[in-house]
């Protein structure tokens, strides 16, 4: 049985692109998987894919979209020569950045969104005739050349090829009478326990708790909340108190122990603690700082006329 790789981005990378040539002889990439989106763009040549036990034969100016936790691998014969372009790029990179993401968006990120019932491989002649047939060679020119704002076009371009693939799939999805309309989206559940942290924030809540409120696993919670909202449920949990407490320190006279209480923290030095790794200052220091700047930007006292 062939082993599995698990595979990960740099923990500073939001995203990787590359041009690799394999002109030179037969090759193959080994069964993997991720928790990141990627794109394999065939640039000329021609190659195989495997996708969760799909097989696709890829052309020049083919595509294959591979999003977060399937098994994919790929080959070519020596006589394929065949080149293509890699992107890869965390989901963080195209949420938005509001403390709830748009429900499309929550449901793009589902591993069994509607998208992926239309099949992951994009022919070049879907491609023709829209601005998307260019931008996998923009993307490795960009990659080879490395000019100035380089990373800024990157990140632009995998924003436009991840809206034209989700357009594309839904205008399909929409031509089919309502089919899987009956079935509750996977990202529901999870959407349901970030708007009940968001009224009840206050209260003592951990996952093992949320887990239950949501009928699942402990382990199957956890990773379908980090899945869906890009943060483990702690993490997201902290940052809804931490974001909580930012607005009592400003608009508030509370003391510090007073906030906490009030962000849901048990214990004032855990706030701190929690407030400092999150925002890289104290609670008072920030206080302090915003309280200033507002100062600073107040208009001068004027004499009456």
């Amino acid at each position: 049985m062939t082993n599995v790789i698990f595979e990960e981005l740099a923990r500073d990378e939001g995203f990787h692109c590359h041009e690799t040539d394999y002109s030179g002889g037969a090759w193959e990439v080994a069964p993997h998987w991720h928790y990141y989106i990627e794109m394999v763009y065939i640039k000329s040549g021609k190659a195989q894919a495997y996708v969760n036990d799909e097989m696709y034969l890829l052309n020049e100016g083919d595509f294959v979209f591979i999003d977060s936790l399937m098994i994919h691998s790929f080959f070519g014969e020596s006589d394929w020569n065949t080149r293509i372009v890699v992107v890869k790029f965390n989901k963080q990179l195209i949420l938005p950045s509001s403390q709830f993401s748009e429900p499309l968006f929550l449901q793009l990120m589902a591993a069994d969104h509607r998208l992926f019932r239309f099949g992951l491989h994009f022919q070049r002649q879907e491609t023709n005739g829209s601005d998307i047939a260019g931008l996998f060679p923009r993307l490795a020119a960009e990659i080879a050349q490395t000019r100035f704002g380089y990373e800024l076009a990157i990140r632009t371009m995998i924003g436009q090829l991840f809206l034209w693939v989700i357009r594309e799939r839904e205008e399909q999805y929409e031509k089919l009478s309502g089919l899987f309309r009956d079935t509750e989206p996977f990202y529901k559940p999870i959407q349901r326990m970030m708007e009940h942290i968001a009224a009840h924030y206050q209260e003592p809540l951990d996952a093992r708790k949320a887990a239950k409120m949501c009928n699942m696993s402990y382990s199957y919670f956890s990773r379908k909340f980090k899945l869906v909202a890009g943060r483990t449920f702690s993490e997201h949990l902290n940052l809804i108190r931490i974001m909580e407490a930012e607005k009592l320190l400003i608009g508030s006279d509370l003391s510090v122990t007073d906030i906490a209480m009030q962000a849901g923290y048990a214990n004032t030095s855990y706030f701190i603690k929690q407030f400092q790794r999150v925002r890289s200052i104290s609670p008072m220091q920030y206080r302090k700082k915003l309280l200033r700047g507002s100062a600073a930007d107040a208009p001068a006292n004027r004499p009456a006329r």
